[in-house]
């Protein structure tokens, strides 16, 4: 059997609008302060950004990158601190360097916005606040922070303190982490279509045919029929390999 294609299928699915907003009205809210963050947020703004950044000398591209403005955002002056950048990096396998590496993308990405202008003592940087989705089977384990790379000792599980718009968060200092594999029952939201690709990403007998069913409903909007035809087939191969199941999405759609 073909070994899944974790990162270019998420790439593909994450590359749709209505994926990246399920994503974010269900991690953020989960942070302290969040549920205000998103409530600021024009959600029907949500664009994609060329995934291009520099460091170092060298180019290279980050999974994905979205922006979405904020509510307030003033737009009469395009420079103003208006919007908040979501970046998207997709892991099968713990990398213990993750957070070095998401202070490099979110580096990299205001050098590249700012080449060949001048940076004035009035400019801001937009914030970023990175994702990393994992769908290993063992426990992400590494570093949340780079301080806890830096320090001995220091890695915790705990989430950052705040995720007001100045939270260290958005400047590098950290990401906002999605283990699939240690998604329970309780945390998946029935309405939400990333909480439920993600209950599927590691499925049991018992909860397998309900989550499907609510995926498939939630995304059965006719402007949605890329997505779902995208989604559908990654959760056949997801149940085909790990339960030995060969699931009829019909089928599944009448249960």
């Amino acid at each position: 059997m073909e070994p899944l294609d974790h990162d270019a299928t998420y790439k593909a699915i994450y590359g749709h609008r209505f994926m990246v907003e399920e994503l974010a009205r269900w991690l953020i809210p989960a942070q302290p302060g969040g549920r205000e963050l998103v409530d600021a947020l024009d959600f029907g703004t949500l664009a994609r950004v060329q995934e291009q950044s520099v460091a170092g000398g060298r180019r290279r591209s980050n999974d994905i990158v979205w922006r979405v403005r904020f509510r307030d955002g003033d737009d009469a002056d395009p420079d103003a601190w208006m919007h908040l950048v979501l970046m998207l990096e997709f892991q099968s396998e713990v990398d213990f360097l993750m957070a070095l590496r998401c202070r490099h993308y979110v580096d990299g990405f205001h050098l590249e916005n700012w080449r060949g202008r001048r940076f004035k003592a009035t400019d801001r940087l937009p914030p970023v606040l990175a994702f990393v989705i994992y769908n290993g089977a063992s426990r992400w384990s590494a570093a949340r922070r780079v301080i806890d790379l830096v320090t001995p000792g220091a890695t915790s599980d705990e989430p950052p303190h705040g995720l007001s718009r100045a939270s260290p968060v958005f400047a590098g200092d950290g990401y906002v982490l999605l283990d699939s594999g240690r998604v329970g029952a309780d945390d998946l939201k029935r309405d939400n279509a990333a909480a439920l690709l993600a209950g599927i990403e590691h499925p049991t007998p018992e909860t397998v045919a309900e989550l499907v069913v609510l995926l498939r409903r939630r995304v059965a909007g006719r402007d949605l029929s890329s997505l779902r035809e995208l989604l559908l087939g990654w959760v056949q191969r997801v149940v085909e390999r790990r339960l030995g199941m060969n699931l009829e999405m019909d089928d599944m759609a009448e249960v």
